[in-house]
This record gives C-alpha cells, sequence and structure tokens, in this order.
C-alpha cells in the first residue's frame, strides 16, 4: 500500500463501526489496491462483499475512501482484534494514533497527518533524546501524538484497548564448532540465505561495495549467486573526488580515505559484476534534508554520506535499477566490534560485566582501554 495511506477507525475502541482510508496522493488504482488486501486480511474477510463496492463508490480525485455508519461494520466484534507488527530490524516503519473515539495507523507520520483528528506538533522530548542516545530505538515518532510500533514488537487492538507484545528476537543460543572453517561455512550459509531471498525477479542488481567486510561479502554473495543466470552486479563505491591526495591524509589518521582499489579488487574476483567509482560531489545538503523529514519523517543520521547516497541513487534511476544491496548495519553484525555494548553496560549500572567488555576490547583491537571509558562515557555526557 501507499506510504501515505492511513487507516482510520472511529469510534470508541468497544463499538468501532467505521473504516476510513486517506491518500494525501492520487491513486487510480486505489480499488485494485484494496481488493487484493481485503481478501488478505482474515480480519476483514467476511466483510469483502459489503466493504468493497461502498469503498469504490466513494472514490474521488483526493484518494478519500469512507465506508459510513450505516453500513453496520463490526471492525471489531467482542472477540476480534486489529494486530500491527513490524519487523525484526526496524526496516519498515509502522506509525499509530491513539486519541479519544480515534484509532488510525499509517506506515508514515506524513500519512497520519492528512486526518484532522490528528494534531500536528513536534515532540521535544524525542528530540532531546535523539541528542544523548543517537542509536536509541525509542517507541514514540518525534511528532506529537503519533508513536510507531516498537522494532520486532506487535500492538493488538481490541474493545479492551491496547497490548503491546514482542513478537520477533534475535535467537541467542549460543553456537560452538570445532574448527574454525565450520564458522567461516556457518556464516556463510546464513549470508547465502539472507542474500538470496532478496534477489528475485530479474535484471541486474546494484549494491554498495564500500572497502571494508559487510557491503563487500553482501556484493560479493549477490555476485556469486547470480553466476551463470544471466544477470549481473552494479557495484557502487565512493571516491573522493578528483585531484584529491588521500597518501598523506592516510599516513595521519592510520585510515584509508579511498576505498576505490579495495572494493575495485573484490570486483574483480566476479566475472558478473560491474565495479562504479562515484566521485564526490557538491553537498546536496537540501535534497538530503528534504528526503529526511518529508519522506521519512525524522532526522536521520550519517549526514556527510549524504553526496555519496543520492548520487548512487540517481545513477542507479539512470540505469533502470530498482533493487539496491547495502551493508547498513553492519557493523552490528559481521563487523561489530563490541563497541555500543559499553555503554549500555554502564547505563545498567553491570560495572564487572563493562570491565570485562572493555578490556577484552582492549586485547583484541588496537584500542586503548582509556579510549573504551572514553566510549562508555561520552553518549551520556550532554
Amino acid at each position: 500500500m501507499c506510504p501515505q495511506l492511513p487507516v482510520l477507525a472511529r469510534g470508541s475502541l468497544a463499538q468501532l463501526s467505521l473504516l476510513q482510508l486517506l491518500s494525501s496522493q492520487l491513486l487510480s488504482n486505489v480499488a485494485h489496491i484494496l481488493s487484493r488486501v481485503l481478501a488478505k486480511l482474515r480480519l476483514l474477510r467476511r466483510l469483502r462483499c459489503q466493504l468493497l463496492p461502498t469503498l469504490q463508490a466513494h472514490l474521488t480525485g483526493s484518494g478519500l475512501l469512507l465506508c459510513r455508519r450505516q453500513a453496520q461494520l463490526p471492525l471489531l466484534s467482542s472477540r476480534a482484534q486489529l494486530t500491527l507488527a513490524r519487523d525484526g530490524m526496524g526496516e519498515k516503519p509502522l506509525h499509530f494514533h491513539h486519541g479519544k473515539d480515534v484509532f488510525a495507523f499509517s506506515s508514515m507520520p506524513r500519512g497520519l497527518h492528512s486526518l484532522p483528528e490528528v494534531p500536528r506538533g513536534a515532540r521535544e522530548s524525542r528530540a532531546a533524546l535523539l541528542l544523548l542516545q543517537p542509536l536509541g530505538n525509542d517507541s514514540h515518532s518525534f511528532f506529537a501524538g503519533i508513536d510507531r510500533v516498537h522494532t520486532g514488537h506487535a500492538l493488538d487492538v481490541t474493545r479492551n484497548g491496547l497490548r503491546k507484545r514482542r513478537h520477533w528476537d534475535l535467537n541467542r543460543t549460543s553456537i560452538r564448532f570445532g574448527r574454525p572453517e565450520e564458522y567461516v561455512q556457518a556464516a556463510r550459509e546464513h549470508l547465502d540465505r539472507a542474500v538470496r531471498c532478496r534477489l528475485r525477479g530479474q535484471g541486474s542488481v546494484a549494491a554498495h561495495l564500500s572497502g571494508g567486510l559487510d557491503s563487500s561479502g553482501i556484493a560479493a554473495t549477490a555476485a556469486r549467486l547470480l553466476s551463470g543466470s544471466g544477470r549481473g552486479v552494479v557495484a557502487y563505491t565512493s571516491v573522493p573526488r578528483m585531484g584529491f591526495e588521500t597518501q598523506e591524509a592516510d599516513r595521519l589518521s592510520n585510515r584509508f580515505f579511498d576505498e576505490g582499489t579495495h572494493a575495485a579488487s573484490v570486483a574483480a574476483l566476479y566475472a558478473n559484476m560491474e565495479h562504479v567509482r562515484m566521485p564526490n560531489v557538491p553537498w546536496r545538503l537540501p535534497d538530503y534534508l528534504d528526503f529526511a523529514f518529508s519522506d521519512c519523517g525524522e532526522p536521520l543520521g550519517g549526514l556527510s554520506n549524504s553526496n555519496w547516497y543520492f548520487a548512487i541513487n540517481d545513477e542507479m534511476r539512470g540505469r533502470g535499477l530498482n533493487l539496491l544491496l547495502t551493508g547498513e548495519t553492519g557493523n552490528y553484525g559481521l563487523s561489530y566490534d563490541g563497541r555500543t555494548l559499553l555503554p549500555e553496560l554502564l547505563r545498567q549500572g553491570k560495572f564487572v560485566q563493562f570491565l570485562q567488555a572493555a578490556r577484552a576490547l582492549a586485547n583484541a583491537s588496537p584500542v586503548s582501554f582509556r579510549t573504551s571509558l572514553a566510549w562508555a562515557i561520552g553518549p551520556w555526557i550532554p
């Protein structure tokens, strides 16, 4: 469904009998979308014959669809419930508004703001939390009166009220193998399964390809899985602007600023991988801010990455590529170094575990114990 298509239930939760769907965009195929959605929703299956003609009859140029009370549709009977569920990684947004005699939900806050019952205003406490805890996953949105279903959680809406529950969590079972090669094979099997299910369709796919482990592992896996199928991978690497000298900067910071060479060595291993270097371009801050607030409904991190992010998207669009594989959140998976665990252990008062983790991190990397302490304390300093 359209990200701007909210669903509104009006009346007390005990007597909900009106379903209203609105869109801030013009959708010429709303009736077709609804027929497919209603066919799959068990909650509304018995209403299909009554509801769809009514919705089609009220289709207007603004995309307004309204089923009025006289249709006598018991949206929530004494035993029925509406369940909203969000994926385990939080990739797909899901917001809702619960006010007096009104419950509405939409993927994005912008859709809910098309309803007169939903207030317009900022939630200042959520903005303050963002400054203290940038990686926090709070259930409150940045807008007053709008909340979001927490990552990996479900929200049950019944005549008795709202109930939140977790429906997904990481499998915390420890895995122990006898040989290092077995860990590599197990990781490959998981990565293959995760990438394979995203390669449905036809034609080539795009991928971010940095000089690190995460995106290179995903791009290489995609190329290997697509080998022999006639499909390929267009791998994009952000590189410094033309004429930028990186040797001195690399030496001073013990880092490498141009990841193009590392990425090219990965791409050269696969005949079906095309490597595209994307030089840095003038900063497109206005475009990034418009995307963050208009499309995402909240501030986004990584402001310095906005240039290559939008440049790659534009280049993909020019090629007609509609699937992009990325290594986002890879630092919490393949490349996880334990850094974000330290401030959480400190906040929870688990000082023994904190000292153990800090020492282990210092022993396993060129990071000093003093640096580990700075990482742990930094997020909690205003």
